[in-house]
């Protein structure tokens, strides 16, 4: 999407975050928090429910145990790259969330994402390696003495800081 195109507005967006409407309530009457709405839906409204959700929304969704669930809450037209930055951060995710996260070139220009992937220990091995060479030096050395992290991407990183250093 180009940065002039417009998008069509949801009447979903104005709802508080905080809240979704109660199943078969009238309008105005008692509102059911997001997480317990979300709860009781089914594995196909929770699809849909994030293709089109709030930031609350997707953060929730993004940890679903289903893993279309959650690649469909990532796939969310309004994820901003702060929040993909936030999910490659987390250690709760399940791999093949961060699999998409790190096979996604835009998000990956952004180099805050890219450290983050390397950073989580969760972050499939090829991908963490394919990452390293982005980082800057001072990173690659922190990485190096993390102990959270895989051996093969705590060598690699040490190992690339010094030839770094040593001019090559």
């Amino acid at each position: 999407m180009d940065a002039h195109d417009t998008v069509p507005h949801d009447p979903a967006d104005d709802a508080p975050a905080d809240a979704a409407p109660a199943a078969n309530a009238p309008d105005g009457a008692a509102r059911v928090p997001l997480f317990a709405s979300i709860q009781r839906m089914s594995v196909a409204e929770r699809m849909q429910f994030a293709r089109r959700a709030d930031k609350e929304g997707r953060g929730l969704l993004i940890r679903d145990s289903n893993k279309q669930v959650a690649l469909a809450a990532l796939g969310n037209p309004k994820v901003t790259v702060q929040e993909v930055e936030h999910f490659a951060k987390s250690r709760q995710l399940d791999t093949d969330i961060l699999r998409e996260i790190g096979s996604n070139m835009e998000w990956l220009k952004q180099y805050a994402v890219a450290h983050a992937l390397v950073a989580n220990p969760r972050t499939p091995l090829p991908i963490a390696l394919k990452l390293l060479p982005r980082l800057k030096t001072l990173d690659l050395k922190l990485l190096g003495a993390d102990r959270n992290l895989a051996s093969a991407v705590r060598i690699a990183a040490t190992r690339l800081m010094k030839s770094r250093r040593e001019g090559g």
